[in-house]
């Protein structure tokens, strides 16, 4: 779910904020993108609102909107990994609860598949969903390393999947996420988040954006590179 926009982060930077940092970055972006790519010349004299502003070095304002620019990645990074780290987190961490969640049945129901459990009752190939105690999280910040989960309860499911044919297993189950799990379990999630939740994409995109600015730069750069060649 979206965060509203009025949570503040612990530094005080709220929604606006960011905004106004990416608004700042992309508007040096594609400010340098059409300077460099529709290689404009840039006048000694300019007027703004009747006022005449002379410039002895046009080509230095380019140098200053660079200057601008480095700033305001800096700038950007900076607002952008405060707010990921606050109210953008909620949403992480809920993705990660899921998914922690899954992998731990999908592995338990793998054991059962093989007949690991028959001795306790449950038959090889039925369907088992796991459960923890009440208020509990799969997911619960600490060692990212690998997620252990003792003392799991295992609910055989009947075929016709509703609540009255739940049956208990006796005993707990221990189960742990190795470090290779969780890290494809983080790498999912941050595919997941960025394709299903807008304002990730929204925080992310300036990432890629901004590097319009040095490919046209580049590009500008060949073209009178082969002018001086000739």
């Amino acid at each position: 779910m979206a965060t509203p926009s009025s949570i503040t982060t612990w530094p005080g930077i709220d929604r606006p904020e960011l905004l106004k940092q990416r608004r700042v970055l992309l508007g040096f972006t594609f400010a340098l993108t059409a300077i460099h790519l529709l290689d404009v010349t840039l006048k000694d004299e300019v007027t703004v609102q009747g006022i005449v502003f002379s410039f002895k070095n046009p080509e230095v304002v380019v140098a200053g909107l660079w200057i601008a620019w480095f700033w305001a990645v800096w700038r950007y990074w900076q607002y952008e990994r405060t707010y990921a780290n606050g109210p953008l987190q909620s949403d992480r961490l809920a993705e990660y609860d899921r998914a922690a969640a899954a992998a731990v049945t999908a592995a338990i129901q793998g054991a059962v598949d093989r007949g690991d459990y028959e001795k306790r009752g449950v038959s090889a190939g039925q369907s088992i969903r796991v459960t923890i105690s009440a208020g509990d999280q799969f997911y619960t910040p600490g060692d990212d390393r690998e997620w252990a989960y003792p003392n799991l309860e295992i609910v055989v499911v009947g075929e016709d999947q509703s609540a009255r044919s739940l049956k208990r297993v006796q005993g707990g189950v221990n189960c742990t996420l190795d470090r290779k799990d969780v890290a494809e379990i983080k790498r999912s999630v941050e595919r997941r988040l960025f394709l299903r939740y807008p304002h990730f994409a929204d925080w992310k995109a300036p990432y890629f954006l901004m590097w319009l600015a040095p490919l046209a730069g580049l590009i500008a750069l060949g073209r009178h590179f082969r002018f001086w060649l000739h």
